[in-house]
């Protein structure tokens, strides 16, 4: 089943441990939708993951929202363009977020990081991105900039794997190198909550696709998870069949 939404911004899919996947009655997104949707609450409970898709126009940038009152755990991956930024740090204080714990860049093109070069608030603890700096001129400088104000940048790579609080893991499956194009070096996520997990995977090259697809579904299947949902690669292209 393919589900393809496009939705004011502010809205947000929940994902629940125990198989269970929820969508908001306006998520704005392409997706690949492998799962039944459940109606569930629009905001990040214990023991469940909110996954919010700004609207950033031609662009791209997610929030995910775990953990619980007590503990709150705040991921982002990809920033839009500089000219979003206004837009995505009105719809962070409408979310409540004060900060982000950890933060991805999947690849350097300025839909995706452009906000970065201005980025002033919410504080970013850890940004990983793929160390390929062939995107987007000023990177380097711009994550240099980054660090000495406090950022922690560090380099992703296959098979690196992050845990947060109430049980939100997050497993890079995307690049091993970077000595492809800047497309085939996306970081591509795998973010997952007991049973369920949510593929999101950048602009990847279309040659790409199809093996990690079917990789990911083969690791699924053997884990008893389910794939709820997938971003679209590259803004809605076509999949490779």
């Amino acid at each position: 089943m393919m589900v393809r939404d496009k939705r004011p911004v502010g809205e947000s899919a929940v994902i629940a441990p125990a198989g269970r996947c929820g969508r908001s009655r306006s998520l704005t997104a392409l997706w690949i939708g492998l799962a039944t949707f459940t109606a569930l609450p629009s905001r990040a409970h214990a023991g469940a993951l909110t996954v919010h898709m700004l609207d950033v126009g031609y662009g791209a940038c997610l929030v995910l929202q775990g953990g619980d009152s007590r503990q709150p755990w705040t991921g982002m991956v990809d920033f839009g363009t500089a000219e979003a930024l206004p837009a995505i740090q009105s719809e962070l204080r409408r979310l409540g977020i004060r900060r982000i714990d950890v933060a991805f860049l999947t690849h350097a093109h300025p839909d995706h990081a452009g906000s970065l070069r201005v980025w002033q608030h919410p504080a970013i603890q850890t940004l990983y991105w793929n160390g390929d700096a062939a995107g987007q001129a000023g990177i380097e400088q711009t994550l240099e900039r980054l660090r000495q104000r406090g950022v922690d940048v560090r380099t992703a790579r296959k098979d690196l794997r992050l845990s947060g609080p109430g049980g939100v893991e997050v497993h890079v499956l995307n690049p091993a190198t970077i000595d492809g194009s800047i497309h085939e070096n996306e970081v591509v996520l795998l973010v997952t909550l007991g049973k369920t997990a949510v593929l999101i995977s950048g602009d990847l090259d279309p040659g790409v696709q199809k093996v990690l697809m079917r990789n990911v579904q083969e690791q699924a299947r053997a884990e008893g998870r389910k794939l709820c949902f997938a971003t679209w690669p590259h803004h809605g292209d076509r999949l490779d069949p």
